[in-house]
């Protein structure tokens, strides 16, 4: 066996590892880790999952899941979800990435990490200066009060960030928890082939149904082609939905859209911030308006 060349390794990246500041931390993203590691975001996401299966408490720490919206042309967008990753959140999930290949790039993102970190620190060392010299004492002055201005500034525009991020770490956390012991429920809605149609998957999470397909059709998840509602591409080939033959009658047959058991909590987890925020908000207030004194339901 050839020895292996670790330079040329190196060298077969096209491009540094996307490690970033955010807060006091050096973080990274596991859209970027996909990239770089050259393997599907799926792959990682499917990593970051089992990770946060078996330690549900690092979720919104050290790891914190971002959803963006991304356009898919012709007006149409779609949401993506990815997460943020800390040093240690990083090292968890590469873990299981082997090869020579995977190795050297493992050792790229590390030193990124170093490079970030110690970006920090130089950040929060004070710089030596003679106490008793007014112009070191004004330069210095000078320079906290740029980096004070600069802060507020960054302050300012990450605050609202933040507060997103920690409501969409929640969020992430609370159906973490709720959806555990609807996953096992929803056996009950599938057939042999572990699929259920359109219909059931809206008795499955809760939504009626009208407003179901409503919501279907205005996200784009479905559109009417060939005398039938169909599910985007993307969301057959993540295995979310299929196509199948369905039997009217002995005689007749028709193409049907169908939700795998993924599929459901796929929607499930859309549904819950979208439509079903809302509903859930107008039954908490019907209710708050039923235990009020005085207040009768107009018809």
């Amino acid at each position: 066996m050839e020895p292996v060349n670790q330079a040329a390794l190196i060298s077969t990246t096209t491009s540094l590892p996307a490690v970033a500041l955010a807060g006091d931390k050096a973080v990274a993203d596991t859209r970027d880790i996909a990239a770089y590691f050259k393997r599907t975001h799926k792959a990682v996401l499917v990593a970051v999952r089992t990770a946060l299966v078996r330690s549900p408490e690092i979720l919104g720490h050290k790891i914190v899941p971002m959803l963006d919206e991304v356009g898919t042309g012709n007006g149409a967008s779609r949401e993506v979800l990815a997460y943020r990753l800390d040093r240690d959140a990083f090292s968890l999930i590469v873990m299981g990435f082997t090869g020579e290949r995977a190795f050297q790039w493992k050792l790229a993102y590390i030193d990124a990490f170093n490079r970030m970190e110690e970006e920090l620190r130089r950040r929060t060392q004070v710089p030596a200066v003679d106490l008793n010299d007014p112009a070191s004492l004004r330069t210095l002055l000078l320079g906290y009060s740029e980096q004070l201005i600069a802060a507020k500034a960054e302050v300012a525009e990450t605050r609202q960030a933040l507060v997103v991020t920690e409501k969409r770490a929640a969020f992430a956390e609370a159906v973490i928890e709720e959806v555990r012991p609807k996953i096992e429920a929803y056996e009950a809605f599938l057939d042999a082939d572990g699929l259920c149609t359109l219909s059931t998957a809206a008795r499955a999470i809760d939504a009626p149904q009208k407003l179901f397909f409503s919501w279907l059709r205005k996200k784009g998840y479905l559109f009417d082609a060939d005398g039938f509602a169909q599910p985007r591409a993307d969301l057959r080939k993540s295995g979310y939905m299929k196509i199948r033959w369905h039997d009217v009658t002995p005689t007749r047959r028709e193409w049907r859209t169908y939700v795998t058991k993924p599929g459901l909590e796929w929607l499930r987890q859309r549904w819950y911030v979208g439509p079903g925020q809302a509903l859930r908000l107008q039954a908490a207030v019907a209710n708050r308006q039923a235990e009020l004194p005085g207040l009768e339901q107009r018809t």
